[in-house]
């Protein structure tokens, strides 16, 4: 269980902060659908490179051949695929920060982890295999705790936990397979090792789009499990001193007693 931090909530979250949340989770739902459709124009654009290429001998330069339209076309995919990544992986990282934010600014649970960690968590070697799960997990078990002890911020989530396993699974395997095409595209100087280097693309495309669903759907559950916290605050509010009667005025209010 999450105990409920001790803290006073002295930073209360605004329908500011809860609007870019809120606009943050649609930016990366919406970013990561649109990485998936250009992973299919990339299998559909694979399929036209490798059946140009098949007309020529395998062991071919692929240098010397006339590629021009279908390179300039693969290019094109490769290009906005890059830059989608970016989008979604910056929209991504945002929403991930702010609600791991959350836990210290609604005195939730205290952060087993810095906020830095949300991002760096994706980049920093055999690290990467785990902390940005950790992070979610987190993030889910503390809300999922909080919502249980704060009865008027909703029911209990839904949701089962192995949701962010999937996401994170599927993850880290295209995050491999895209590797590996990337190698072969690198390395490929024949016809042979060119068509290898397709076939990994579409592996790695196939993966990228197969890893959209559970990455959209934790998004979007874990954003419908914290925005009722936000709107509500997650502390109980404090009783303002100015208001509270002192034990003298209770003392002088009392009838006499004979």
């Amino acid at each position: 269980m999450f105990p409920l931090s001790s803290t006073v909530n002295v930073r209360p979250v605004t329908d500011q902060h809860l609007r870019r949340f809120v606009s943050l989770s649609l930016a990366a739902m919406v970013s990561i659908i649109a990485v998936g459709l250009t992973c299919l124009l990339g299998i559909i654009a694979g399929h036209f490179y490798a059946g140009y290429l098949s007309q020529f001998p395998t062991d071919a330069l692929v240098e010397e051949l006339e590629l021009e339209w279908t390179m300039m076309f693969t290019a094109f995919v490769g290009l906005a695929q890059l830059a989608l990544w970016i989008v979604a992986a910056t929209c991504f990282i945002l929403w991930f920060r702010r609600a791991y934010g959350f836990l210290d600014e609604l005195s939730i649970a205290s952060r087993e982890h810095s906020l830095s960690w949300t991002g760096w968590g994706f980049v920093v070697p055999v690290l990467s295999l785990w902390r940005p799960y950790a992070i979610m997990r987190e993030i889910w078990d503390a809300f999922t705790e909080l919502r249980s002890q704060r009865p008027e911020i909703g029911a209990r989530h839904k949701m089962p936990r192995r949701v962010i396993g999937l996401w994170w699974g599927f993850f880290l395997a295209q995050s491999f397979a895209s590797n590996i095409s990337f190698r072969l595209n690198v390395r490929s100087t024949t016809v042979a090792d060119a068509l290898n280097a397709v076939g990994m693309d579409d592996i790695a495309s196939l993966m990228t789009m197969l890893a959209v669903v559970p990455a959209v759907l934790v998004v979007h559950q874990t954003t419908r499990l914290v925005e009722p916290a936000l709107r509500i605050g997650s502390v109980p509010p404090v009783p303002n001193p100015l208001e509270t009667p002192l034990a003298s005025d209770l003392t002088e209010a009392a009838p006499p007693t004979s």
